[in-house]
Parts: C-alpha cells; sequence; structure tokens
C-alpha cells in the first residue's frame, strides 16, 4: 500500500514540475551565468622603493602574474588603502601619479620597470583605488602597479593592501587576490 502512495505522489510531483505554468515562469526569468574566473590570480610582489617613515618622493609597486588557465580577461582590479583614525595613515596616490605596465622582468623581486604601458581608466572611490582595463586584459601575463610620488606614513609598521580582481562579462564573482604587504621602518627608533 504504501508502494502504490509513493508512486502516485511521485507521478504528481512529475506532472507539477511539467505544468506549463512552471515553464513560463521560468521563460521569464532567463538564466545567467555568472562570470568568474578558473583558477586563481597571484599577487607576487608588493613593494616599498624606499621604506623609509616620512621618505618622499617615494615609489610603491604591486605585481599581479594573470595565468594561462583562468579563461576570463581580467576587466577590472582593486586596491583598498587601510584607513587610520591617526595623522600616521598612508596617503592616497594621485590617479595622475599612477603607471600601470607590463614590467621588464617579471620574476625579479627589484624594482620593475616599463615594458609596455597598459591603458588604464584610474579613479577613487573614498580609499579605494579602481582600475578599469580598456580593453581587458588577456590571461597569461603579468602586470605591474606602480603608485608614484607618495609620501610614507609618520609612524613605522606594516601596510596591508586588500587587492580584488573583476572578470569580464555582465554578472560577474570578484576574487580577493592577496593582501599586499607595505613595511615602514624608522630609523630614529632604538
Amino acid at each position: 500500500m504504501y508502494k502504490h502512495v509513493w508512486l502516485i505522489l511521485f507521478a504528481l510531483g512529475c506532472l507539477v514540475l511539467t505544468s506549463p505554468t512552471t515553464a513560463r515562469a521560468s521563460e521569464d526569468k532567463p538564466f545567467v551565468a555568472k562570470s568568474f574566473f578558473a583558477t586563481a590570480l597571484k599577487l607576487t610582489r608588493a613593494y616599498a622603493i624606499y621604506d623609509t617613515v616620512q621618505y618622499y618622493p617615494a615609489s610603491y609597486q604591486f605585481t599581479l602574474q594573470i595565468p594561462p588557465t583562468i579563461k576570463q580577461s581580467l576587466a577590472r582590479l582593486t586596491i583598498d588603502i587601510p584607513e587610520n583614525n591617526t595623522a600616521f595613515g598612508m596617503e592616497l596616490p594621485e590617479p595622475n601619479n599612477i603607471l600601470v605596465f607590463n614590467p621588464t622582468e617579471p620574476e625579479s623581486l627589484l624594482p620593475q620597470y616599463s615594458a609596455r604601458n597598459i591603458p588604464t581608466q584610474i579613479s577613487l572611490q573614498k580609499r579605494t583605488i579602481v582600475f578599469d582595463f580598456e580593453p581587458p586584459l588577456s590571461p597569461d601575463q603579468t602586470i605591474t602597479i606602480e603608485f608614484t610620488k607618495m609620501r610614507n606614513p609618520e609612524q613605522g609598521g606594516t601596510y596591508l593592501l586588500s587587492v580584488t580582481a573583476f572578470p569580464s562579462g555582465e554578472d560577474v564573482v570578484k576574487q580577493f587576490v592577496g593582501y599586499g604587504r607595505l613595511v615602514f621602518r624608522d630609523d630614529t627608533a632604538n
């Protein structure tokens, strides 16, 4: 008897799932595939070229590898500058003092130099620097972002800058790439 009840419930469930009203409802809301990276991008280096507190003009570089297996182009990148409630925090860079390029020696831990500049729209949104790549960057390349004419913080310590990547497409899933770790030292501290 219980076997027959389950068969009847199963048949009713199939009828409900295949009814015309259910089919029309799914046509009203088309399925939208999310755009995402198939593998992780890699922040290979964050570097303050001059790491003494209050140094000016300092430069900071962030090098990012876009692996060949990501399956999507890189459309946008953001770097969040930490917010400090004191006067010792890190200043924001001016958008016209930011360079984006393919480095000449991507594997080197030394300061990078430009092999080719990358067309980029750069804007500030509060404490976030937004990089929109036009056209989006294809897989299998390395890029370096350099903040120039920076004044190092007044207080030594470690500053973590959050880096996030966005693929090209309509409905995107962002990817946290990592923290760019900049360390500033105070030579006068004993």
